[in-house]
């Protein structure tokens, strides 16, 4: 009996102990979400009249090249004019997003301002901090208290007139730290739990929208090497670095990782293959991988590879190291032709019978390539700036140019379009079925007639650079870019119906498709993310 009674004594304390540590995370939690969930997020300051004049993770001359830890948002309208402190002084700083107050000082940083944290706790339970320096209480705006609650829009400061000129200092960071921070770090900011502001913050505008489905997260900020292959359950097959070794990885179609296979050199590229893909490597060797991710026989092109290819005429085209272009033919399993003189390809368009190819030097010289299916160099036409690309309503190519529109035929022979309408590298173009032309030049989305009248336009409110790509849904026109912006219109009168905007980065490419289980699925950037089209395009239903 005394032992039985000891027993019990024993084993109910360490049992609330025990439930007590599981239910502690929970706990946790809860405690840092009473003042709510983050349903929505934004900038700190309003992004049409600030822009980020020192960028996150930027070494700094003036603080012994430490990297910075954040984004400097600045108003700089006024410094042509002879200002020289700006026009940033006083405006409002509002919070993020709904969260609570962990720090909150108008003295922190002495002379250079104060600063305010708040926590803020996400739908998934993940917890991040926003923290804002530089600003002051003494234009009137009163610093919120420490454990007060806040919601997204409430103004919390206003910029301080600090050194060099007045600034929002906006920091992000995923580990907890709700200290002041010096701005400036010694290691890589992304290593010690700060996070990009602005990458952070348009990714969970989306992320917490009623379309986001799911999304697949890659190592390399600026994305793979070449885009995903998608196999015909529309699972995707993509090439991912993480710390400097290549690797090739299986998605399913709702964005789950399947596999992961590590490569011991370097790739470039990955097509499709009957039961698999073949996977291109930099050294010239070609290897086919099974479904499963199985390593199969691998041959070599006796050349290296440079670049994400180009699939045309059942081959895929790649760059060499000493400009030159090489169609391989993995059937054959040999170079069926080659092209001297190519630098690096920006865009491609296929006809029925030619190919178009937009390439740029580094020196930014840039030129109009096309190619039969032979492998002949029909045309190569110099360009001022790069342009856009599409198939025209007869197999042929549409060229958008500085000089203008242009009809290519598979003989090579250029038209001039009596649109008038002038290109340049952020330009994009799409035909419909019936002859529709769609024209994109980073500023205006205009929609012609097949006899070339003007049906409608669509002004952007800001230009949306990089490379932008249409492409015809049904009765929808979407507009995907490399700096991560997603709009669809309808094509009858320029509708907006949906509008999103993740991450992206101009140096890197876009991919999308639209598959029959009504995700959108999209490569920018370092994530693929899919999304729901028919809750995307609802408001036009």
């Amino acid at each position: 009996m005394k032992l039985r009674l000891i027993y019990r004594l024993w084993l109910f304390p360490m049992l609330s102990v025990c439930f007590g540590l599981l239910a502690q995370p929970t706990a946790f939690v809860a405690a840092q979400a009473q003042c709510g969930y983050v349903d929505n997020i934004d900038f700190p300051v309003d992004t049409s009249l600030f822009s980020i004049v020192q960028d996150y993770a930027a070494p700094s001359a003036r603080w012994q090249g430490r990297f910075h830890s954040g984004e400097d948002w600045f108003i700089d309208r006024n410094l042509a004019a002879g200002s020289a402190r700006g026009t940033a002084y006083g405006e409002y700083v509002r919070a993020a997003a709904n969260g609570r107050v962990v720090f909150s000082d108008p003295g922190a940083w002495g002379f250079d301002g104060g600063v305010i944290v708040l926590e803020h706790v996400f739908p998934d339970n993940s917890v991040a901090y926003s923290m804002y320096g530089h600003i002051t209480d003494e234009t009137g705006v009163a610093f919120p208290a420490v454990y007060t609650c806040v919601r997204r829009g409430d103004i919390i400061a206003a910029v301080d007139d600090v050194r060099p000129v007045p600034h929002l200092h906006f920091e992000i960071r995923a580990s907890t730290n709700t200290t002041p921070g010096a701005g400036y770090v010694w290691l890589d900011p992304e290593e010690l739990g700060y996070r990009r502001p602005s990458k952070f913050v348009q990714n969970w505008q989306t992320w917490l929208q009623g379309v986001y489905r799911w999304r697949v997260d890659l190592a390399d900020e600026l994305g793979p090497a070449a885009p995903p292959a998608q196999l015909e359950d529309y699972s995707l097959v993509y090439l991912d670095a993480a710390s400097g070794v290549d690797r090739l990885v299986r998605a399913t179609p709702d964005g789950r990782v399947l596999w992961r296979v590590l490569l011991s050199k370097d790739g470039v590229g990955v097509g499709l293959e009957r039961d698999g893909v073949n996977l291109f490597y930099a050294d010239g060797e070609v290897q086919f991988v099974a479904r499963d991710g199985t390593l199969g026989q691998a041959w070599s092109l006796g050349e290296p590879l440079q670049g994400a290819p180009v699939s045309a005429f059942g081959l895929q085209l790649f760059r060499t190291p000493n400009n030159q272009l090489v169609a391989v033919d993995t059937a054959a399993r040999q170079i069926a032709w080659r092209i001297d003189d190519v630098q690096p390809i920006l865009r491609s368009a296929l006809g029925t019978e030619v190919l178009g190819l937009v390439t740029e030097a580094p020196d930014g010289s840039a030129e109009l390539l096309i190619i039969d299916s032979h492998g002949t160099l029909l045309d190569r036409a110099f360009l001022s700036e790069p342009g856009a690309l599409a198939v025209d309503g007869q197999g042929g190519l549409l060229a958008l140019t500085r000089g203008g529109l242009w009809h290519i035929d598979n003989d090579g022979q250029w038209t001039l379009s009596t649109i008038p309408v002038i290109g340049n590298r952020d330009a994009a173009l799409r035909v419909g079925p019936e002859g529709t032309q769609y024209i994109f030049d980073g500023l205006t989305l205009t929609a012609y007639s097949a006899d070339n009248v003007g049906l409608w336009q669509v002004p952007m409110s800001r230009r949306i650079e990089g490379e932008n790509q249409l492409m015809l849904a049904d009765r929808w026109i979407l507009l995907t870019s490399s700096d991560g912006d997603v709009i669809a219109w309808q094509t009858a009168n320029g509708a907006e119906c949906g509008r999103a905007r993740i991450w992206g980065d101009t140096r890197t490419g876009v991919w999308s498709a639209l598959n029959p289980d009504g995700t959108l699925r999209i490569w920018v950037g370092d994530q693929i993310i899919g999304l729901d089209w028919r809750q995307f395009t609802e408001t036009c239903r």
